[in-house]
């Protein structure tokens, strides 16, 4: 947005001010230079705000920033622990918790109770492939409660 707005009023200020140059340098007069600058300085003020404003366009795309809010666009990074489980960004399983000895390295993730039970307290799980019952895409649970899909959620334990 603010190419929109600084693009035109570059491109009409390099135009006035290159025309008064060139005016000047052709043998007019300070005044009758300026004024004759003027001439075509809708042209300049288009083709000026199409390039910077596409330019503007191009260097967000290529960086991943949406023009618009100015904010990534970017897909999050996934996390994928040893045991290939996809985490969301910035997640990590607490040192505290322990994977699940009955069903190791599937994303499940607890404590042994005092009675030697595992309690889970995590599970981590994939999305289900499309045609199949459940949910689509990937999802955490917390203390067997029902699907989380908000990976701001995590991790619960800070907040």
């Amino acid at each position: 947005m603010r190419s929109a707005v600084i693009s035109p009023l570059a491109s009409g200020a390099g135009h006035v001010a290159g025309g008064t140059a060139a005016n000047l340098f052709a043998g007019q007069n300070l005044s009758d230079a300026f004024y004759n600058s003027f001439d075509g300085i809708g042209k300049s003020i288009a083709i000026g705000t199409a390039i910077g404003v596409s330019a503007t366009v191009a260097t967000c795309y290529a960086n991943g920033i949406s023009p618009l809010s100015g904010k990534s666009i970017q897909p999050p990074a996934r996390i994928v622990t040893p045991d290939g489980v996809v985490l969301p960004e910035g997640a990590e399983i607490p040192n505290n918790l322990i994977d699940n000895p009955y069903y190791p390295g599937k994303g499940s993730y607890g404590i042994i109770d005092q009675n030697g039970n595992f309690q889970e307290i995590v599970r981590i799980d994939q999305g289900t492939p499309p045609g199949f019952k459940g949910p689509n895409e990937s999802h955490f649970h917390l203390n067997n409660k029902k699907h989380i899909f908000d990976a701001s959620k995590w991790p619960w334990w800070k907040k």
